[in-house]
């Protein structure tokens, strides 16, 4: 049984096919800054509008749960930036 390596033709070489992660934070272009940004905007905006049209409680305290709404839109804004710049 073995592995047979698909090869990819593109008009572009390959750089580095394994990168270490230093090297793809330091290339990180602005737009991949953006992209984390705007997931850790973005995920606890949903969360207060989602609250704001079907409330769970009349007293619902939202401070913890955006703060987690906040660190996992920036946990997967930042793995979407890394796949892009990787």
């Amino acid at each position: 049984m073995s592995q047979q390596v698909k090869k990819l033709e593109t008009p572009y070489p390959l750089i580095d096919a394994d990168p270490h992660a230093s090297r793809v934070l330091r290339y990180m272009r602005p737009s991949d800054y953006g992209v984390i940004a705007a997931s850790t905007a973005a995920a606890p905006g949903a969360l207060y509008l989602w609250e704001h049209f079907d409330p769970s409680a009349k007293s619902a305290k939202l401070r913890g749960p955006l703060k987690l709404a906040a660190l996992i839109g920036f946990t997967g804004g930042f793995l979407l930036a890394y796949q892009r710049s990787s």
